[in-house]
């Protein structure tokens, strides 16, 4: 294993930050053309892109000019060398990262339907294996108590419950999948802001979301056992929002979806972004829904630098750049927000 000492996308200067430990994958999505047929080789168009639920965070977060380090382990391989200078050239700081020699850089595999909804996915994140509590603890005593520290669940436990034991930042976490959340249990208590989906959701609690009082006992649920902000996402039927004070059933107007492949994570990049410069929990989410439709949609240039760059073009934008292009975005955003007709019902 390497360290990425010499492969930083922005120098720690000890300002507030985004901590982001977890994955970062290619992702090979295939969309197919007409209704999937199981057990047969199904027509349709297949896209490599930059991916993984951390490294996408880290992306959306940076994306909005705010200045974000991810830890993560890469291959020693070309997919591997693609995703760093694809971070750099993002700003993000890769120097407590790690190269494996021994694993190929981590793939996600997923098939959509006709309609762009995900059917079935695959993953491989063996690589993730080789990060240990010696490489991450330069990368912890480095944290404050004003940054974030945002966690997947691609972690195994005993290193997701030493991450929470040792880091003095807010813990935002995304539990990756239904298989994987049950990781994340154990350390609710610890968790600031948790955003699992309806399914995610479900595999704790047991509780399926139905109607207003499922909604409010599956908020209860998290809020019970210590989540201080608890973001549940029902796709077309929209979110749940919780949190010790209100509890919320949040929709807006419908939209064409191009891709729903990282949408979540967009809306997660950029609730955090809010709450980092501490912005109130109702605005952020307005904003972060706004994110989320602008990524689904493929409407804007929100998309540039993962689905519609290629691989073999990672760029070498100037720091200039990254910002002008953060205020462009920052401003789409909130141009969007009033097109969507977002509403609230208290639960």
């Amino acid at each position: 294993m390497e360290n990425e000492s010499a492969c930083k996308g922005t120098e720690i200067m000890g300002e507030q930050r985004i901590w982001v430990i977890g994955g970062a994958n290619i992702d090979i999505i295939g969309h197919a053309s007409h209704q999937l047929k199981d057990y047969d080789s199904n027509m349709g168009d297949i896209k490599k892109s930059f991916g993984g639920v951390g490294r996408n965070i880290a992306q959306a977060c940076a994306e909005l000019g705010e200045s974000v380090s991810l830890v993560t382990c890469f291959g020693a391989d070309d997919y591997g060398n693609l995703i760093k200078e694809n971070c750099v050239n993002l700003g993000i700081d890769t120097s407590f990262s790690i190269t494996s020699k021994k694993h190929p850089t981590s793939t996600y595999l997923a098939i959509l339907d006709e309609k762009r909804d995900m059917r079935i996915a695959m993953n491989d994140m063996r690589i993730l294996e080789e990060i240990d509590e010696h490489v991450l603890k330069t990368a912890l005593d480095e944290m404050t108590l004003d940054d974030y520290l945002v966690l997947d669940s691609n972690l195994e436990p005993s290193l997701i419950e030493y991450i929470t034991e040792n880091t003095p930042a807010k813990i935002a976490s995304d539990p990756v999948s239904a298989a994987k959340i049950p990781r994340l249990k154990s350390v609710l208590n610890r968790i600031s802001i948790f955003k699992p989906n309806a399914i995610e959701s479900k595999e704790l609690t047991g509780i399926e979301i139905v109607d207003d009082e499922t909604a409010r006992d599956s908020l209860d649920w998290f809020i019970d056992r210590g989540v201080e902000e608890i973001i549940i996402t029902l796709g077309e039927r929209g979110i749940l929002f919780g949190n010790k004070d209100e509890k919320l059933w949040i929709t807006h107007k419908t939209v064409k979806m191009d891709s729903a492949n990282g949408g979540g994570d967009a809306m997660f990049g950029a609730y955090l972004s809010r709450k980092i410069k501490r912005e109130d929990s109702d605005s952020a989410i307005r904003f972060a829904i706004a994110a989320a439709v602008l990524k689904v949609s493929g409407e804007s240039e929100l998309n540039n630098n993962s689905e519609t760059q290629t691989l073999s073009n990672a760029g070498n934008d100037s720091t200039r750049d990254r910002n002008r292009r953060a205020l462009e975005r920052e401003k789409r955003i909130i141009e969007t927000i009033n097109t969507l007709d977002i509403k609230e019902r208290k639960l």
